[in-house]
């Protein structure tokens, strides 16, 4: 195949996949791209010195690194269905590192070209999102559907409102890097939208992480201009517009401040009704357990449901009190009439609302467990999950992969926008179990391989 064909069609196997990303759908899926790539890989020429290049890429082996680590756990993973199917779901993390860091050069306008292809795709990802909100509404009367996961139709909000936050970085990244005017305003319409559809998904990391980085975007830009004052006025007028929005959204406000709640009572007590804590206290069980090797990939969830039956055995005498509550409230006409229209906004039925409002109003931990094994619960957090499942060199295998290049490749070489993705990174994997899910594989190990293990293909000039 000419060189320069096949290097084309590489370029727009890659521009496939930052289209389809943000819609993760099932009859566009972005995993044709990855296999379009691979087939120029391994039908393209010099096979060994790729080889060669990718081990020789200390980057694409941090990243690589952790799948091996996974491969090997199944080993001794008795659930070898499970750990099979979660191996499948990872591919991307070896898989892209693999191809990105020994294919064809990227020029910096190809570069480029993807970076907005994903950002783009993602606005008109929400624009969609919220024409079929807006038609919801209209049938309904419920505003429901304009918020959180009522609002999301092609993943789970705390990762869309990640795909939101990172596109906005991105659109700032062009506009530092375009010389059109009109390309600069739409750019930056585009980003204003997406930082208004991140307040409606209500993900509360996510609004953390935009608050931190706006504020820190916005000091180093003053800094570097010498216009302090400027600065501070505008930091202090986005911080007044993130207020208004916190406030009038009716689901981003309660979030906040059902957080704020949790923060006044951080504790793993008992005493806390916070639904993470419990599942993070669980979690911890389970490290503190097999923190060597880790209980397999096959085994790691079955050893956290096992951790909330036990949990849940633990305070089996609250099962009795629920019942109770669950009566009087039937018996309660305001109260009953309250949990109806809850069960309708949560399109959930009346039953499982009467359920669920009498373990947090008991603060039951026993049927707050049984809920959690119900529902299948992960461990919210890969942190967490990571070290569970393939133990402590695996953990670390993780946590070098984001530190290590964002400090040499993205503090020591100012590549902010890789620096960006790496802290949105760090921090979701705190609270989200980010590569147990194909949305956040297929962002990471992605956007993970373009900005980190092709560094050394794409001019310093690009970034």
């Amino acid at each position: 195949m000419n060189s320069n064909i096949s290097s084309n069609l590489y370029y727009y196997s890659l521009i496939y996949i930052a289209l389809t990303i943000p819609f993760q759908l099932k009859f566009l899926p972005f995993s044709l791209g990855i296999i379009a790539v691979g087939l120029f890989w391994i039908f393209g020429r010099n096979l060994s010195t790729k080889i060669k290049k990718f081990i020789t890429n200390p980057y694409a082996m941090l990243m690589s690194g952790l799948y091996l680590f996974y491969l090997i756990s199944l080993l001794y993973s008795e659930n070898s269905t499970y750990g099979f199917n979660d191996l499948v779901l990872k591919l991307p993390l070896i898989l892209l590192p693999l191809f990105l860091s020994t294919n064809e050069k990227l020029k910096v306008s190809q570069y480029h070209s993807i970076l907005k292809t994903f950002a783009v795709s993602t606005f008109f990802a929400a624009v969609i999102t919220l024409i079929i909100a807006y038609y919801n509404y209209l049938k309904t009367g419920l505003l429901k559907y304009f918020f959180y996961h009522d609002l999301t139709i092609f993943m789970h909000s705390a990762y869309y409102a990640l795909y939101a936050l990172f596109s906005i970085a991105i659109f700032i990244y062009l506009i530092h890097h375009t010389q059109k005017k009109k390309h600069k305003i739409i750019y930056a319409g585009m980003a204003f939208g997406l930082v208004v559809f991140l307040f409606l998904l209500s993900s509360r990391m996510q609004l953390l992480i935009f608050c931190l980085l706006l504020t820190v975007y916005t000091i180093a830009i003053a800094y570097h201009k010498k216009r302090i004052l400027l600065g501070v006025t505008i930091l202090l007028l986005c911080y007044v517009f993130m207020f208004v929005m916190a406030t009038i959204l009716p689901k981003t406000s309660t979030r906040i401040n059902q957080t704020i709640k949790h923060l006044e009572n951080l504790n793993y007590s008992k005493t806390n009704s916070d639904a993470r804590l419990k599942i993070w206290d669980a979690a911890f069980n389970v490290v503190k357990k097999n923190y060597l090797f880790g209980t397999g990939v096959g085994d790691v969830k079955d050893a956290l449901i096992a951790q909330y039956a036990e949990l849940s055995e633990e305070n089996a005498e609250e099962e009795f009190q629920v019942k109770n509550k669950i009566i009087e409230i039937q018996n309660n006409q305001m109260w009953l009439k309250h949990i109806q229209d809850k069960a309708k906004d949560n399109n959930i039925s009346i039953q499982d609302q009467l359920y669920l409002d009498a373990v947090y109003v008991l603060n039951a931990n026993e049927s707050r467990y049984k809920y959690f094994i119900k529902k299948g619960y992960n461990y919210h957090g890969q942190f967490l999950q990571t070290l569970a499942a393939v133990g402590i060199l695996g953990f670390i295998f993780l946590l070098f992969s984001i530190i290590l290049p964002a400090f040499k490749l993205g503090w020591k070489k100012q590549n902010y926008l890789l620096l960006t993705l790496m802290f949105m990174i760090f921090a979701s994997l705190i609270t989200e179990s980010m590569l147990e899910r194909q949305a956040g594989v297929i962002l990471y190990a992605f956007f993970s391989s373009l900005l980190i293990v092709t560094k050394k293909e794409i001019s310093d000039k690009s970034v």
